[in-house]
């Protein structure tokens, strides 16, 4: 029993030992909290007043570059007040201490308008302005005039070119029509009336470049997707082959 209570007290010894400590960090981490507070407030005013004397400095800067400015502007006031008070000093005497250095001259021609220049100047902005226009229009022009044009456009290979004809000054339902240029034939017709004519020689280049194009199985069908004149015009060719049409 006796070294139960000796125990007993013991740990009495170390709770109030450990109750003492957490009072002592407890205190210590107070007064720690308090002392770095006060830190922080004594850096954040000697940053202010830090920053005071930086504005102290760059003022007393500005006050000495401003200072210096109305010394000279004060300076040149003063010796313009002085030279104005001598010019009217001089302006008092009445001098003639002037002489006539040449005689002036008439003058031979005017000196505008100058023509040969004007004249050049036009002619170079006439000329410029003549080749940009013509490249513009060139570059704006989409017109396929070749067949080499067509085939670089359209990536196909050319069958064939058919002459144009031109338009009728008839009465009638069609006055626009389309005729042979040397005759009053319709086009579509043109193999018809004018079998040795070149449009008519055309329509049969037309007609073998399609029977060639594939070797051994010439085309039964043709899918075209053109002017109706054409159609039409190799609709009254075909027949010849014994071929039919529609």
């Amino acid at each position: 029993p006796k070294l139960t209570h000796l125990n007993n007290q013991l740990n009495e010894i170390d709770a109030q030992i450990v109750a003492e400590m957490k009072k002592v960090a407890s205190k210590v981490r107070g007064q720690y909290t308090t002392a770095l507070q006060r830190e922080n407030m004594l850096h954040d005013a000697f940053e202010k007043q830090k920053q005071e004397a930086n504005k102290l400095n760059e003022s007393a800067i500005e006050y000495t570059l401003l200072k210096r400015d109305v010394d000279t502007n004060r300076q040149l006031y003063e010796g313009l007040l002085q030279k104005l008070k001598e010019a009217g000093v001089s302006a008092g005497l009445k001098s003639n201490n002037f002489r006539i250095v040449d005689t002036a001259r008439p003058p031979t021609g005017p000196i505008e308008p100058n023509i040969p220049r004007n004249l050049m100047f036009a002619v170079v902005l006439g000329l410029g302005s003549g080749v940009g226009l013509a490249f513009l229009l060139e570059g704006l022009d989409s017109t396929v005039r070749t067949t080499e044009q067509a085939q670089m456009i359209s990536g196909l290979a050319s069958l064939g070119m058919i002459p144009l004809g031109s338009k009728s000054a008839r009465e009638g339902p069609n006055p626009k029509r389309l005729v042979i240029a040397t005759s009053k034939e319709a086009v579509e017709l043109v193999t018809q009336v004018r079998p040795q004519s070149q449009m008519a020689e055309s329509y049969r280049a037309l007609r073998t470049s399609l029977l060639l194009s594939n070797l051994g199985a010439p085309p039964k069908v043709i899918l075209k997707r053109a002017k109706r004149l054409p159609a039409l015009t190799a609709r009254w060719f075909w027949p010849r082959k014994g071929s039919e049409s529609c």
